[in-house]
């Protein structure tokens, strides 16, 4: 059965007429599939009703129990919802993004198969998640990003399977202890939250693989940081950081550092030691100077410094092998770095409105370039045009 006919199916379903339903379950059969199988198996994308389960249960068969379930639209949990012979018991997934819901009710807890559970943008009123959500001991994925959520129960630190905690855009002010209990996160999402700190065992999350911190308050990291060694994706652009600690080194797995927008001055030499580095981000911080360490990054292929006070850029990074993209847009630059003469690998060079006012003697070294942008220099860029004849010019 290809996806079509899996949609055709559903749109029958989903009128709620018994006609149609009945044709679904004949759909099902010419194709030799158990309506059964087909009901357990598929998403129901949509639902009609104010109140679940009274009309989903028309699709109810004796061996069917519903394991995922996505609804876009009103929501409401009916009183026998959670009773242990509903249609409900097996659920899986309860996905509940962008409904009107507004209430999650004790009974949450019953639901003991869950292992994902998602209110992102819905219309909770809730301020805080009801005690019994720690009884669903299966939960991995908890999702309650953009609602009123401030503040977290403590026996959502039993919740040890969990590996997807989304915060971002709640009103959470802090992290609770617990968060270190949670040994198999590998993805924790805090953006636009009001998070000025993370607890200290912040670094008991072996596992984490992306932290986002984007738009929060935090203005610094607990030592304890540096134990997050899988850690690949560091977001801390617009917030209060002012430093980086020398702890930052030893992330040896990171890949992505933003720090866009901080009033970040200077980098410690432990950046160094990133040597997994692929992408570094500093847009409109206030980023003075690089330290000459960074040429040790090996793998570092693209470096954003656009809008930035930095006039120069440190001899070290000459060295760099696999660099291909360096954006100094808006930047104090009034000639190209000596820096960068020896960067082979560079293949796109931004200086658009920047002060450059001459080329180097050495353009012609930067030999992969495929892209300079000189914005409205219309004279250097016509110079360099015919120096670099297969270098697209902007």
């Amino acid at each position: 059965m290809n996806n079509q006919e899996k949609q055709n199916i559903i749109s029958l379903l989903i009128t709620g007429e018994k006609a149609n339903i009945d044709l679904a379950e004949q759909l099902c059969k010419g194709q030799q599939i158990g309506f059964d199988d087909f009901l357990e198996e598929t998403f129901l994308l949509s639902f009609w009703t104010d109140v679940l389960p009274s009309e989903i249960g028309k699709y109810k068969r004796k061996k069917t129990q519903l394991k995922h379930l996505i609804s876009n639209k009103r929501f409401t949990f009916d009183e026998n919802i959670t009773k242990e012979e509903n249609y409900f018991s097996n659920l899986t997934e309860l996905n509940l993004g962008w409904t009107e819901i507004n209430n999650i009710p004790e009974e949450i807890g019953s639901f003991k198969h869950l292992k994902e559970l998602g209110f992102y943008y819905s219309n909770l009123s809730n301020t805080s998640l009801p005690e019994s959500i720690g009884k669903l001991e299966k939960l991995e994925k908890l999702d309650l990003q953009g609602t009123q959520i401030s503040s977290l129960p403590n026996s959502i630190g039993q919740l040890t399977n969990i590996n997807y905690l989304h915060l971002g855009g709640t009103n959470i002010s802090s992290l609770p202890e617990w968060i270190g209990n949670m040994k198999k996160i590998e993805l924790l999402m805090l953006f636009g939250t009001n998070i000025k700190t993370l607890p200290d065992n912040i670094g008991e999350l072996e596992q984490l693989v992306t932290l986002n911190l984007t738009e929060s308050q935090i203005s610094d990291f607990p030592k304890t940081i540096k134990k997050l060694k899988k850690l690949k994706t560091l977001r801390v652009d617009k917030t209060r950081l002012s430093h980086l600690t020398e702890d930052i080194g030893s992330l040896e797995s990171l890949d992505t550092l933003d720090l866009d927008e901080t009033s970040i001055k200077t980098l410690p030499d432990s950046i160094g030691k990133l040597k997994n580095l692929r992408q570094l981000s500093l847009d409109e911080s206030q980023i003075i100077s690089l330290p000459d360490s960074i040429g040790e990054l090996d793998n570092l292929k693209r470096i954003d410094l656009k809008y930035t006070p930095i006039k120069s850029l440190p001899e070290g990074m000459g060295k760099l092998k696999n660099l291909k993209y360096l954006y100094l847009t808006g930047s104090k630059f009034t000639k190209f770095p000596e820096a960068i003469k020896n960067i082979k690998t560079l293949e796109t060079l931004n200086f658009e409105d920047s002060k450059i006012n001459c080329l180097p003697e050495w353009l012609e070294n930067l030999e992969n370039l495929q892209y300079l942008s000189l914005g409205k220099k219309y004279k250097l860029r016509k110079e360099a045009q015919k120096r670099l004849p297969n270098c697209r010019m902007n």
